[in-house]
């Protein structure tokens, strides 16, 4: 999502993000005054949920969505990925999002809709348009990114530093901030760009790894031999990775459902396919 303060700017794909190896997805969204709160709001997670229903159609797969923006993007980014009401709407729950990258976003209310609001523009209001209002557990991974505290907007890094702390309270692990000295609040976007190329990289490794890690331990904990051609091995491996990375990843959301139809289906599948 581009920046321009909620109320300019225009979407487009910096030359820093074209031919990574990951495909972009560039978004416009209403814009104040216009448009008021939540109008960019729900444009973003319209947008979101788009992406989810038809990027396989571009060769992308909706378990590995990126949500990333600068500025007024980033804070957009950051409601789409905290709020999962916007998203609900559209049948998507925003747990599935694969990460969420902010550049220099604010996690305050956002200043253009106190604007709106016709309320002073350096007093800070956290409501429920604040991502700071809306951390919750079991986020998706987080990378925050700021310019120098010393040349950013306002508060910008402390807003994101914040935000960090009450994440971190809440018992989300894999949340990350990031503040590149020596750059303003425009500047940052160049660096910050190839950290987000890395840091989607080596974070897909990561998943990839720990499937392989989860069929090593299928084998090991059943101790049979895994039969990857059969599609309910499929299944079943999904099943179980699925469980291992929210362990993995501190979210715990492991529940006694799930560890039924892995034992059960591990059971049914030996049963009926292995000698």
């Amino acid at each position: 999502f581009h920046g321009g303060g909620l109320e300019g700017g225009e979407k487009g794909i910096p030359k820093e993000l074209k031919e990574k190896g990951v495909a972009i997805v560039a978004v416009n969204y209403r814009l104040s005054p216009k448009a008021n709160n939540p109008a960019y709001i729900e444009d973003a997670a319209e947008a979101v949920a788009w992406i989810f229903k038809n990027i396989e159609h571009f060769g992308g797969g909706p378990d590995e969505i990126f949500v990333s923006g600068h500025s007024a993007g980033g804070y957009l980014a950051l409601m789409v990925g905290l709020d999962k009401s916007y998203l609900e709407k559209h049948g998507i729950d925003a747990d599935k999002i694969k990460g969420l990258m902010p550049i220099s976003g604010q996690t305050n209310t956002h200043y253009t809709i106190r604007k709106e609001r016709g309320l002073p523009d350096l007093i800070p209001v956290v409501d429920v348009y604040a991502p700071l209002n809306r951390a919750r557990k079991n986020i998706p991974p987080t990378l925050l990114i700021t310019g120098d505290k010393r040349l950013e907007m306002n508060s910008r890094y402390e807003e994101n530093a914040h935000l960090k702390a009450v994440l971190m309270g809440l018992g989300n692990k894999d949340v990350e901030l990031l503040e590149l000295e020596g750059f303003n609040h425009g500047s940052v976007c160049i660096p910050a760009y190839y950290l987000m190329i890395n840091w989607v990289k080596n974070y897909s490794e990561q998943t990839s790894n720990c499937f392989w890690q989860s069929l090593s331990i299928v084998e090991k904990t059943i101790g049979w031999q895994i039969h990857q051609k059969k599609v309910f091995t499929l299944v079943l491996l999904s099943l179980f990775n699925r469980i291992y990375l929210d362990i993995y990843h501190g979210a715990l959301r492991l529940n006694v459902c799930s560890l039924v139809v892995v034992l059960f289906g591990a059971i049914w599948y030996k049963t009926n396919y292995l000698v």
